[in-house]
């Protein structure tokens, strides 16, 4: 130090030598590699509070430019050009799984009579549904397999009873247990009359005494009085007694 400063006094300029540390050749002690700055990491809570922030600050728009376009942002327009399916989910499912539906149905489910037929039309319904997606009608099939999983027997029971029914049925009207007054008896291989003709013998004997009581020049099944057709007996006589019955 005392002899810097004995230079300067004397006015001698001191030789000094600098060396540039940037261009001088090192010495390979250490891996000189090249680094970028990284990117600092991001927590997306906080981008997507400062979003919903920016957008609450956000002012209402200024005319109808900036009102469409917000409507665009929000998904309340189309985007151009215009396609009714973008942004649409089954873009990439193909038609046939939208119309063929059977396949999706439990096979047990449709050795049941009406029940396949209930499930066929579901799945004629659910083919021309255009709202729902595959995956949505896959859904309502199975809700519907596992409804009916469990009622199959008692679907099956109600169907033989119903045939059973109508066959006591089918019977009862055949041999007159349902209170059919034609006269006519089931005997097991043909049809026998008991009370026709006293039938038809005294309603024609009450039209002979009283034509009065049938109407005036008149008779119940539309024929005059004054007919004289080889028939008109016989057509009053079963006319008269389908009216009595």
């Amino acid at each position: 130090m005392s002899n810097y400063v004995e230079s300067i006094r004397s006015g001698t300029v001191i030789a000094t030598s600098y060396m540039d540390s940037w261009t001088a050749t090192h010495l390979n002690i250490l891996a000189c590699t090249e680094t970028s700055a990284k990117e600092k990491s991001k927590c997306p809570v906080f981008d997507s509070l400062e979003v919903l922030e920016l957008s609450l600050l956000s002012s209402i728009p200024l005319n109808q430019f900036d009102e469409w376009l917000l409507w665009t942002q929000e998904g309340k327009m189309w985007r151009f050009p215009i396609d009714n399916e973008q942004d649409w989910e089954e873009l990439s499912v193909p038609f046939h799984e939208h119309t063929f539906l059977e396949k999706h149905l439990d096979k047990e489910l449709l050795k049941c009579g009406p029940l396949s037929i209930f499930l066929e039309l579901v799945c004629h319904g659910l083919a021309q549904n255009p709202h729902f997606t595959v995956e949505q009608k896959r859904e309502h099939l199975k809700w519907y397999s596992s409804y009916f999983k469990d009622k199959v027997p008692a679907i099956e029971a109600s169907v033989e009873e119903e045939k059973r029914l109508t066959e006591l049925e089918r019977k009862a009207r055949g041999c007159g247990l349902l209170g059919c007054t034609t006269g006519i008896k089931c005997t097991g291989h043909g049809m026998e009359r008991t009370d026709v003709h006293d039938k038809v013998s005294s309603v024609v004997d009450l039209i002979a005494t009283n034509p009065q009581s049938v109407g005036k020049n008149q008779r119940p099944w539309g024929i005059p009085l004054e007919s004289s057709h080889p028939l008109d007996g016989k057509r009053a006589a079963f006319g008269a007694t389908f009216i009595a019955c």
